[in-house]
């Protein structure tokens, strides 16, 4: 049997502790008030809207749904889905034209084939416009087809991130 011995003294908890530790006795719960008691209803409501926003666009991108929970939807760009594969560009542009000026109304194709793929962005001259035609034409009917309007992340945001260029954009 070997016995090992070593003159090293046994360390002491101090030597553990960090010079920068507070050294008073305050400890976290303390001083900690919950929102609901430091802001008003209005601005507590606002706070845990945003918080709730957030939460669902990191949702989002965890699940491969948008690149980037940061990115904003555009203020006058609408999404419209669901449409008649017959319904064409010239359609939109008169029918959403009665809400404002319409920039642009592109109707997604499939690039090898060019048939519609049933959904299509309209892009508006200004925000009101769009806003407008995001409250009247949702779930309208169009060509025979209910549609659903929604405001758009157009794929030009993401650029060349995660899910590449969009073929769609062309």
């Amino acid at each position: 049997m070997i016995l090992l011995s070593f003159d090293v003294p046994d360390p002491q908890l101090s030597d553990f502790v960090h010079d920068a530790s507070p050294e008073d006795e305050v400890r976290l719960e303390d001083d900690w008030v919950p929102l609901d008691e430091r802001l008003a209803p209005q601005e507590l409501d606002e706070v845990l809207r945003a918080k709730d926003a957030y939460s669902s666009a990191v949702v989002l991108e965890t699940i491969g749904d948008i690149p980037l929970a940061e990115i904003k939807p555009h203020e006058n760009v609408l999404f419209v889905c669901k449409l008649n594969p017959v319904t064409e560009e010239e359609d939109l542009h008169t029918i959403f034209s009665r809400f404002g000026t319409v920039v642009s109304a592109k109707v997604i194709r499939d690039f090898k084939t060019g048939d519609s793929l049933c959904y299509a962005f309209n892009e508006f001259e200004n925000q009101e416009s769009c806003e407008q035609a995001y409250y009247k034409m949702d779930n309208t009917l169009i060509d025979d087809r209910r549609i659903h309007v929604d405001f758009s992340l157009k794929c030009q945001n993401f650029g060349s991130l995660r899910w590449g260029k969009c073929k769609q954009e062309r």
